[in-house]
């Protein structure tokens, strides 16, 4: 999942989560997004935790280019994207490494083309991989090809897009290992990839092509991360 902050007015913090949204689905991966609405907020307690940072150039308080600047001092590599109404702007964007420069009225098609380079490189550099065990030996096992893990018999089973495989772990402590990386545990016995699940219907989680079951103690808590795993258009 690859974190963005938008730094700009109510407006276009809208519009180009709309964009964002359907350039997530075209880059096959999952996306959440931060809005800030002045420059000012996003650098008075700046923290590294964004992939990338867009900045609007027109801001009352702190424009895009001075809060740009002062997160270049704490931070050399997040990529900074800039919207701006002129564009004699651009040069400024340079000082600060600029990774992109969109004029309004914003375009998707400029947008989802320059991101597309920066964002393959920052998938690749994320990548994380569970080792599992097959019958020809050990697999590296991309975190987003899982779809859930099932405890069954005194070992885990990886249900993954195209095969599954076995774990010699407890659920405990894969929890552990993967609750920070967008997995949670619906009931005892599954523990789901949220960016495979489809929906919810009543008491069951749609995981890829499974109705899993939702415990009635975790329900509210599975609801709770989902909701806030997801990013809702409407």
């Amino acid at each position: 999942m690859l974190k963005f902050a938008i730094v700009s007015d109510n407006k276009t913090c809208q519009k180009l989560k709309e964009i964002l949204a359907k350039c997530a689905k075209d880059w096959q991966t999952q996306i959440c997004v931060d809005s800030f609405f002045d420059g000012d907020e996003i650098a008075s307690d700046y923290k590294s935790v964004w992939d990338v940072i867009i900045l609007d150039c027109n801001l009352k308080r702190m424009d895009g280019f001075v809060s740009a600047k002062y997160i270049r001092t704490l931070d050399k590599q997040v990529p900074l994207c800039f919207v701006a109404n002129d564009a004699s702007q651009a040069l400024i964007g340079y000082t600060v490494q600029a990774s992109a420069f969109w004029l309004r009225p914003l375009q998707a098609e400029q947008i989802n083309r320059d991101l597309h380079v920066l964002v393959k490189n920052l998938l690749d550099e994320n990548r994380e991989f569970l080792k599992v065990n097959t019958e020809y030996g050990i697999h590296k096992l991309e975190l987003g090809e899982i779809v859930y893990i099932e405890s069954m018999n005194h070992k885990l089973i990886v249900h993954a897009q195209d095969a599954e495989y076995t774990l010699k772990s407890t659920m405990g402590a894969m929890e552990d290992l993967l609750i920070d990386k967008g997995f949670f545990r619906c009931n005892q016995g599954y523990l789901v990839n949220l960016a495979h699940v489809k929906g919810i219907e009543g008491d069951f989680a749609l995981v890829g092509k499974t109705k899993l079951a939702i415990s009635r103690g975790r329900k509210k808590a599975f609801l709770n991360t989902y909701f806030d795993f997801v990013q809702w258009l409407v």
